[in-house]
């Protein structure tokens, strides 16, 4: 009976400590950001677009094992951002697009 237990305990053991992974999302893409200075009656004085690579890694702990559950952390996605200021009377507007193409491994 004890053996039986104690087999059971350590197979219970094993398969827990065996559904722990530790993925990582890979994900290559460009960030661009195009900057428009406007004059106070709206006109464009200038337009400026700047284009660099965003690759990265990151760690997805991944504890119920799932490829599935690590993808959900590790997605390829379009992310914008405008940010708007103001100086002299010159309105800078930036339009970040950030593109990422991911993958978990």
């Amino acid at each position: 009976m004890k053996k039986t237990v104690l087999l059971s305990i350590a197979i219970a053991s094993i398969s827990f400590a065996s559904c722990r992974k530790t993925r990582t999302c890979v994900c290559t893409g460009t960030t661009t950001v195009v900057t428009t200075n406007t004059n106070s009656s709206g006109a464009v004085v200038s337009t400026q677009t700047n284009s660099a690579p965003n690759d990265y890694t990151d760690v997805v702990p991944d504890i119920k094992s799932s490829e599935m559950s690590g993808r959900r952390d590790c997605m390829s996605r379009t992310k914008t951002f405008k940010d708007v200021s103001v100086n002299g009377g010159i309105t800078k507007t930036d339009n970040t697009t950030e593109d990422n193409n991911c993958t978990i491994k």
